[in-house]
């Protein structure tokens, strides 16, 4: 396969996104003209078994009132005070963990990942503005992952503006941690794409509904990322390393867009399938009017896939990523142009009913299996030089007392072999952990 991107290709795509956005608007009759209040933010009852969790997909609930991973940001719960449209919630992760790195026992660590908190508002009708803001390891990192205000004028159209989320790949969109029943993140979402990924921009999203059918879309136009991607200390190719560039907020590196879009279509019996692309120019092209160098192109395509939820007996999500970066020719035989993972989670419910004063509980058994290459090489014939690899297989035990609150035990082994196709150093964790909403 070719795998050479020229500016044709890429015309290509954006015409298409803009095309399905077009068809995606025009024609919808006034019955599907909504105003989006605060009900649009709260979500249930706190004995609700959905609450708080994108869901259900795959399920038999009717596909116009069905939740979709476009819909992830609003559903969560939020504590709504009397009389007031402002919203206030949040969630915890933290663990433990025992990790075996290649035959060394590095101990026992206790991990504060993550506190996220999260304000809603909706200034007025069809108006609502969420902000999520995260603080990682204690305080090590502080990020606004989310910003936005919504210009709400139907289910199928609607103005998002401010610090969004990049819809690339399902997990970015849907990644609080009390809707998985692991405590790592999937290793392509966070290593070969950025995920949490975020940046300031513009852009238009929506939802349509044909027979049972439903169909989402967004896309939008934000700053992209640096260059970075090639000068890291990883010494490989690595979009999540431009990530941590604060000034992406303040401005544009190289004053070019990035243009993001994903779709998807979600069945009641067939679950959701989602599409979705990001890409733009990462390299420095002039300084002062002056060409400093060729323009230098970062794609990223995922295709996801989820059936059923936490109230079903069974749930899978998949996701494959795909990222390809433009290399200047002196890098090229060092750095990966093109990079592919992926995972799959299993999760079966084994339990339900009343324990530990806990009305409705449930118990899990979960398994995840991953894999990664930082350095795919097509065009080589010798598979003894291959490297840069990362496989894992996750198994886990989850105890739910309640909606949006997991318990949870998971052991975990990774093999990973260096770009030079040694010997593969193999990683061990147990990990206990919880996290909840709140």
């Amino acid at each position: 396969m070719n795998f050479n991107h020229d500016v044709t290709i890429m015309k290509s795509i954006r015409l298409s996104l803009t095309i399905f956005t077009c068809v995606s608007v025009v024609g919808i009759p006034s019955s599907c003209l909504q105003s989006q209040t605060a009900d649009s933010v709260k979500t249930g009852p706190a004995n609700d078994s959905t609450q708080g969790h994108v869901s259900p997909v795959g399920s038999t609930e009717p596909a116009d009132t069905a939740k979709m991973n476009v819909d992830a940001i609003y559903s969560r719960p939020f504590l709504m005070g009397v009389d007031s449209d402002v919203g206030i919630g949040g969630y915890l992760e933290a663990n433990m963990q025992s990790l075996n790195d290649n035959g060394v026992n590095e101990g026992i660590s206790f991990q504060a990942r993550r506190l996220t908190l999260f304000l809603s508002a909706t200034p007025a009708n069809r108006l609502k503005f969420l902000t999520e803001i995260e603080f990682e390891n204690g305080t090590e990192e502080i990020n606004i992952e989310f910003a936005s205000l919504d210009l709400a004028f139907s289910r199928a159209f609607t103005i998002r503006g401010g610090i969004v989320l990049i819809p690339i790949g399902a997990f970015n969109q849907n990644h609080d941690g009390p809707r998985w029943n692991f405590i790592d993140r999937p290793i392509s979402a966070t290593q070969i794409l950025p995920s949490t990924w975020s940046a300031p921009g513009i852009g238009v999203l929506g939802k349509i509904f044909l027979k049972g059918i439903a169909i989402s879309y967004e896309t939008y136009l934000t700053n992209g990322l640096n260059e970075s991607i090639i000068s890291n200390e990883l010494r490989r190719t690595s979009l999540p390393s431009a990530k941590s560039d604060p000034g992406r907020f303040g401005n544009s590196f190289n004053g070019r867009m990035m243009i993001s879009a994903r779709t998807a279509v979600s069945t009641p019996v067939l679950g959701e399938l989602g599409l979705s692309y990001a890409g733009g120019v990462y390299s420095q092209t002039s300084v002062d009017g002056l060409n400093t160098g060729p323009a230098l192109w970062m794609h990223a395509v995922a295709a996801d896939y989820s059936i059923g939820s936490f109230d079903k007996t069974f749930y899978s999500r998949a996701e494959l990523n795909l990222a390809s970066v433009d290399l200047p020719t002196s890098i090229e035989p060092v750095y990966g142009k093109l990079q592919v993972g992926g995972y799959a989670d299993f999760n079966y419910n084994v339990w339900r009913g009343a324990a530990f004063g806990f009305a409705k509980s449930s118990v899990f058994v979960a398994l995840r299996l991953e894999y990664a290459d930082f350095h795919v090489d097509p065009s080589s014939t010798d598979e003894s030089a291959s490297g840069d690899e990362t496989w894992s297989g996750t198994l886990g035990l989850a105890f739910h007392p309640s909606a949006g609150t997991i318990v949870r035990a998971n052991y975990r082994t990774t093999w990973i072999t260096d770009v030079l196709g040694n010997i593969p150093i193999r990683q061990a964790a147990v990990q206990f952990g919880i996290t909840t909403y709140f």
